[in-house]
């Protein structure tokens, strides 16, 4: 009797634990108990903690942007402002480099909508519209590897929304 609410009680605490992390360790998910951008910067931290003894963001880190058009500011990262370990640009390879998007919702928490590997990412007004310009590695438009394209994407609700490929 004892030992089943021990066990129990263990249960209980493991499952708030797991939900507690789980915004933060899930891509997709949204980080409504922490408060507006500094959600994104934990986030952050806690991504490169796990691969960094030492970190260091430059304050162009984030990006504030209302990239999808309801007059709320949403945040990408720039890959190139973080150094790990005293190596700058740890995500980036020749195939770019990973950028993250948060959307924000209305309550004011961010959501990771998207993670891209790319090599440079511009806005544009399409339509009325704010989109996406972002330069990829080829094989993102069926080209050989070496070679660049060009796709832009405009964001409805949580999706990104391909529009063209160059």
């Amino acid at each position: 009797m004892v030992f089943s609410r021990v066990s129990s009680s263990v249960f209980k605490l493991l499952a708030l634990i797991v939900l507690a992390l789980s915004p933060l360790a899930a891509p997709g998910q949204s980080f409504a108990d922490e408060a507006g951008v500094d959600g994104v910067w934990r986030a952050e931290r806690m991504r490169f903690g796990k691969q960094c003894k030492t970190m260091h963001f430059a304050p162009d880190y984030l990006t504030l942007i209302d990239y999808n058009n309801d007059k709320r500011m949403d945040v990408v990262t720039n890959p190139g402002a973080v150094t790990c370990d005293g190596v700058v640009n740890p995500e980036c390879s020749m195939l770019g480099c990973m950028t993250r998007f948060y959307t924000q919702l209305k309550d004011g928490s961010y959501h990771l909508t998207a993670e891209m590997q790319l090599y440079d990412w511009r806005m544009r007004l399409r339509y009325g519209n704010m989109v996406f310009v972002m330069t990829m590695q080829g094989g993102m438009c069926n080209r050989t590897a070496i070679e660049v394209c060009t796709v832009e994407y405009r964001v409805r609700e949580l999706r990104f929304v391909e529009l063209k490929r160059e």
